[in-house]
């Protein structure tokens, strides 16, 4: 009877050590830098002065000040499923206006994902 009972009780020890390890525990997603969406980068053209840029993308991740013509935007996502997203946006300015424009190659909604919480019943 002793035997036994300490038998299960291993048993029973391995079985919840063993199932734990194929649980992955909860972590969140990680986003940093501004949002650069395909929309928002859209309405930026050359000729604009800096504050029109401010308005519609917000304050550059970086202001570098060797380079004060230029501003970069940077996003980093990193989900807690799926592939991680790096995307950046340089803006150059001649006489406080946008020259030009570099930018990484982004899907057509470059949005970051927001999930909604849903209603349990």
């Amino acid at each position: 009877m002793n035997k036994t009972l300490i038998k299960l009780i291993c048993i029973v020890c391995m079985t919840l050590t063993l199932s734990a390890c194929l649980l992955k525990p909860f972590r969140f997603d990680v986003q940093q830098g501004n949002t650069i969406a395909f929309d928002k980068v859209s309405q930026i053209q050359t000729g604009m002065n800096e504050n029109q840029v401010r308005f519609i993308l917000g304050s550059p991740t970086l202001q570098d000040i060797f380079h004060m013509q230029r501003w970069d935007y940077v996003y980093y996502l990193d989900p807690r499923e799926g592939d991680i997203q790096k995307r950046h946006l340089a803006i150059f300015f001649q006489d406080g206006l946008v020259d030009h424009i570099t930018e990484d190659s982004m899907p057509q909604f470059a949005e970051a994902p927001t999930k909604t919480p849903t209603a349990k019943s």
